[in-house]
């Protein structure tokens, strides 16, 4: 799944987590982003609590309310947290493995690829190449999905359309050969009639073409279109 900053990524794969972890326990590497950024955006997904509240502690007296009353939706959640930066492939895999000790996994999120380091002396194009073989190698090792995060190049911003295509993806090509599925998300309009575009630009086992969905950045959460904002 790929985008530019700021588009929502992590908020989508935090949703996407969720569901998985209904299933099983899930390993989320979240290089970019720390672990209590991160339970603030479930929190305010999973309950409807401004996320804007949470991270400024302008809680109100709705927001306490249904905090108390929620705050088994957060706590029951079979999602394991790594914020550690800096690390490689090999320091994920013993992420997840150290989770999979602890019961079945449903899937395993990494937070994003080109974020990831290498000691191996050689291009970095030939680094993200490696990284995105072994997250491949991973899914088969623990038969699960894994779900990688991908930065997008500085080259779409400068097209007229700025619609993002596979070719846009960063710094190696081989991101595209070897996922299943590729997403690319863009936003389009404005509050409160903002689009989330989900363009599943490649899918080995279905269907291509692009899916809109409601983009709620209050509540860190995409909907289906007519699901309540």
């Amino acid at each position: 799944m790929a985008a530019r900053p700021g588009v929502g990524k992590t908020v989508v794969a935090a949703q996407i987590a969720v569901k998985l972890a209904e299933q099983g326990l899930v390993p989320f590497a979240s290089l970019e982003m720390s672990g209590d950024e991160l339970v603030t955006r479930l929190i305010s997904e999973r309950l409807q609590i401004s996320v804007a509240h949470l991270k400024d502690a302008r809680m109100t007296d709705r927001d306490w309310e249904l905090l108390a009353k929620g705050r088994s939706k957060v706590d029951g959640l079979q999602i394991a947290i790594d914020d550690r930066s800096g690390v490689g492939v090999h320091d994920i895999r013993a992420f997840v493995r150290s989770v999979a000790r602890e019961g079945k996994l449903s899937g395993i999120v990494v937070d994003y690829m080109q974020l990831m380091v290498s000691k191996d002396k050689v291009e970095r194009h030939n680094q993200v190449s490696e990284f995105s073989r072994q997250l491949k190698i991973m899914a088969k090792e623990f038969n699960v999905p894994v779900v990688a995060l991908s930065q997008l190049n500085r080259n779409l911003e400068s097209r007229s359309d700025a619609v993002p295509r596979l070719s846009d993806l960063r710094e190696s090509g081989a991101i595209e050969q070897d996922a299943d599925v590729v997403m690319l998300l863009r936003r389009e309009g404005d509050q409160p009639n903002e689009l989330l575009v989900v363009d599943v630009a490649k899918n080995r086992h279905g269907q291509v073409g692009e899916v809109e969905l409601a983009w709620d950045g209050s509540f860190s959460r995409a909907l289906d279109l007519g699901e309540g904002v």
